[in-house]
């Protein structure tokens, strides 16, 4: 009987300090709003090449650089590293242009694709890189 009380007690304390706890955001932030929403428009705004890089074997591969071009420029301008999954994004201007997207490695041969992008189109691209010839030792 004296449990029931206290848990009659309880209950209301506990509940309220649960909605102060989820409830415990921001507004601004909760609602996606200011500089969070901005950032969000932004990336919605443009290309997207997304994909994933293996080995021979099809296992993902992490840590491999994947940069992207113009294909009349001598240097990539965008650049990231794949994730535990070999899984990568770009984010490109929204402009229509052929572009080289690049996977590259120092254990593996470096492989290039050469894509179009038109407008805020989205490119799932896969890779598949060969390990690089083990040097002969005498």
């Amino acid at each position: 009987m004296r449990n029931c009380k206290i848990l009659s007690l309880l209950l209301p304390v506990l509940s309220v300090a649960l909605l102060l706890l989820l409830g415990s955001t921001p507004p601004s932030r909760a609602a996606g709003t200011g500089d969070d929403q901005d950032k969000q428009k932004k990336k919605e705004e443009r290309a997207r090449v997304f994909g994933t890089v293996f080995n021979r074997q099809g296992y993902a591969l992490r840590g491999i650089t994947v940069t992207a071009r113009h294909k009349d420029a001598k240097k990539p301008k965008w650049k990231t590293v794949t994730a535990a999954r070999g899984e990568f994004v770009l984010y490109l201007p929204p402009a229509s242009g052929d572009y080289e997207i690049r996977a590259a490695s120092k254990k593996h041969q470096n492989q290039s694709k050469e894509v179009t992008i038109l407008g805020e189109d989205k490119l799932n691209l896969f890779f598949r890189l060969k390990p690089l010839p083990e040097e002969k030792k005498e």
